[in-house]
């Protein structure tokens, strides 16, 4: 039996678990998971969606964390792309971490809900965020401009600000603001 990469399958353990798998691809599941991914990919490219993850991190005082990248003039939740073997939860997590340098655990967030607005960076595609918000409160200290960042700042959810922010911010912090 083969795979469509045109492998021969082989016997093997993996997580301690007999599964299948051929030597190109690694297990026949991930081999049909990176094909969901592209199919998933090139349907989101035809209808020009951009599907994104993002954390919502507070401080003491409610405002709202915000990152500007090199390449942008708008503010916008730290996160970003999925990778073809993220979670939406997953993609938010690394994103945070390379963004702003905190690692938070899995457990630390839960879901705020599902966004969509005119994507900022990538002008006529919509972009969808799966936003979670981190149960935490974070301090000014603890993030720092890493990767693609020129800037972080916090902001009120509930307030207007002069800074430019990216039009899917809007959705987001009227739901942070009902918190």
């Amino acid at each position: 039996m083969g795979t469509d990469c045109g492998t021969q399958q082989r016997a093997g353990r993996q997580r301690g678990r007999r599964r299948r798998h051929c030597g190109h691809w690694g297990t026949v599941g991930a081999y049909l998971r990176r094909n969901q991914w592209l199919e998933k990919k090139m349907l989101l490219d035809e209808f020009k969606i951009v599907e994104v993850a993002a954390i919502v991190l507070r401080d003491a005082q409610g405002r709202v964390l915000s990152v500007r990248k090199g390449s942008s003039p708008r503010f916008q939740m730290p996160g970003g792309k999925l990778e073809a073997h993220e979670s939406p939860l997953e993609a938010a997590l690394r994103e945070v971490r390379e963004e702003v340098g905190l690692d938070l655990k899995n457990t630390a967030v839960r879901p705020l809900g599902d966004f969509s607005a005119p994507a900022s960076n990538e002008p006529g595609f919509t972009v969808v965020s799966h936003v979670f918000i981190a149960d935490g409160i974070f301090s000014p200290q603890q993030v720092r401009p890493h990767a693609e960042i020129a800037e972080v700042d916090w902001f009120d959810p509930s307030a207007p600000t002069t800074r430019p922010q990216a039009p899917l911010q809007a959705k987001i912090f009227a739901a942070v603001a009902q918190l």
